[in-house]
């Protein structure tokens, strides 16, 4: 049987791991891309293939009449049907980790922004 004490202790060591799990996002240089398989490869995380999220798409365009009028359209996108960029050798890159853990990364996203802080290297 389980006493009190015994769930304390139990209690602790969940809380222990939790806090200290890790960073959940992770900025990162991309090294490596596999453009078939639309993953990349950052030093931090070895040979671990890192998958790039997406969302699917609207688009709007202009389209002109034969009459010469000009309406806008709309069409949706699937991400199957667009093509998604990966990122390049180089880029820096947003990771999230899942409670902080390195099994399984995805990629959501290349950094844009110029100048910023980063973030890790007190």
């Amino acid at each position: 049987m389980i006493t009190n004490s015994d769930w304390r202790a139990i209690q602790e060591f969940v809380d222990k791991r939790v806090t200290r799990g890790g960073e959940p996002f992770v900025q990162a240089t991309v090294i490596r891309v596999n453009q078939t398989n639309k993953t990349i490869f950052c030093k931090e995380f070895g040979d671990t293939p890192i998958p790039l999220l997406s969302f699917d798409y609207q688009v709007k365009y202009m389209f002109k009449e034969t009459t010469g009028a000009v309406t806008i359209k709309t069409t949706k996108a699937h991400s199957e049907e667009v093509e998604v960029l990966v990122p390049r050798v180089g880029d820096t890159v947003l990771i999230a980790q899942h409670f902080g853990s390195r099994r399984l990364p995805k990629c959501l996203g290349v950094i844009k922004s110029q100048h910023f802080v980063e973030t890790g290297g007190d």
